[in-house]
């Protein structure tokens, strides 16, 4: 590398510009998926879908994340961030504008299930352009709030896109995300460091990643994400019909947790950036069990939904941009967008498990029993990260 002039020219705000950019690159590659989440009473009509097949649809999306993460870090490796960002981005506008036309259930799911392309692209390609772009003492806070990114996502979907959808419909809102989708392609066109060629980094696919430190860092991520993603998903339907609150008071149950959850990622990422991330690891899964724990007694105490809402996010939403870290810290070279990749993967598979699981258990045994799976997906995460305490190096 150039030595001296990557810090020169990598000035205060340049840093600033980059980490708004790849905040906003993660917001809109998840985008479409909380886009069905929040306009759902006004898609259902149009398109005829019912709870169980907007679950199905949104299922279609993280199984495609899932499937093809592996694929998008080898591309990204190979093509470099800035291509496999503007695609990303090119990606995320088709999906948007292919569910801004939907008719019927069908094309609802392909939107989805493409929309699952850019996921699968997001975190291999915002690790690389950080790797590239960002001193080394200052990747811990960028990547936290990138990583919040995915909170942003979820705000944006729900209040400025829902307003939109109220004053001119819902198409109209998602067509505008899609406009703004291709105006972001257009600035990380112009913003991100110019790829290599591709013939010159082939030597990405010589070498894999360290298979036993990203295979442990994949299984983590499948449990956090399993966790992470049943209390997500359930959180407002249980304050909701179980503990009784008010459509205003449970909406903002899920508040509370998207706050906690992009102070918490930025805070620890900023902490494992300077301290190391491996070490935090199996004390943030672990702590985590905190959440579904108050959970379970708010069927009791319905004002512990609160207290439990800041430790979901706090702790289990803040382990994955963590983890994030470790592994940018362990495989920082040119494979480092298939070590996300292969890591992502098992996130997006504990996602599409997770939420079902628990909806499972709860009409079975119901909710204060149920959050009983989260609590043991996040221990299992824990104790898969617990031999990292005694040293990064033995990871």
């Amino acid at each position: 590398m150039n030595r001296g002039r990557p810090v020169d020219t990598t000035t205060r705000e340049r840093v600033g510009g980059m980490t708004v950019l790849l905040t906003l690159v993660m917001a809109w590659s998840m985008l479409p998926l909380f886009t069905v989440a929040a306009l759902a009473p006004r898609l259902r009509p149009d398109l005829g879908a019912g709870p169980a097949e907007l679950g199905i649809a949104v299922g279609a999306g993280f199984a495609v994340a899932a499937a093809l993460s592996p694929l998008a870090g080898r591309l990204t490796d190979r093509w470099g961030p800035r291509r496999c960002t503007v695609g990303l981005l090119v990606l995320a506008a088709a999906g948007l504008g292919l569910l801004s036309v939907s008719q019927e259930l069908v094309t609802l799911c392909l939107a989805l299930a493409l929309s699952g392309l850019p996921q699968a692209f997001a975190n291999p390609v915002t690790n690389k352009a950080v790797l590239r772009s960002v001193p080394a003492e200052r990747r811990g806070g960028v990547t936290g709030w990138k990583q919040s990114g995915v909170q942003l996502g979820a705000l944006v979907a729900g209040v400025p896109l829902s307003l939109v959808a109220a004053w001119s419909g819902w198409r109209e809102a998602v067509a505008l995300a899609a406009a703004v989708a291709l105006l972001l392609a257009v600035w990380a066109l112009l913003a991100l460091a110019p790829d290599a060629p591709v013939g010159g980094v082939r030597g990405a696919d010589a070498e894999p990643p360290p298979r036993g430190l990203v295979a442990r860092l994949a299984v983590f991520s499948l449990f956090l994400g399993a966790g992470v993603s049943s209390m997500n998903a359930h959180v407002g339907l249980f304050a909701a019909d179980e503990l009784g609150l008010a459509p205003v008071a449970a909406g903002l149950v899920v508040a509370v947790l998207g706050v906690a959850g992009v102070l918490g990622r930025v805070l620890w990422a900023a902490r494992a950036g300077r301290r190391g991330a491996f070490g935090l690891l199996a004390p943030l899964a672990g702590g985590a069990v905190l959440g579904p724990a108050l959970l379970a007694a708010a069927s009791w105490v319905p004002e512990l939904v609160y207290p439990a809402a800041v430790a979901v996010g706090g702790l289990a939403v803040a382990a994955n941009a963590v983890s994030m870290i470790a592994v940018m810290s362990a495989v920082p070279g040119p494979r480092a967008g298939r070590a996300t990749a292969l890591v992502s993967a098992g996130f997006f598979a504990g996602f599409a498990v997770g939420p079902g699981v628990l909806g499972a258990l709860a009409e079975t045994a119901g909710y204060t029993y149920a959050w009983g799976w989260p609590a043991l997906a996040l221990l299992a995460a824990g104790a898969t990260a617990t031999p990292w305490l005694r040293g990064e190096e033995r990871a």
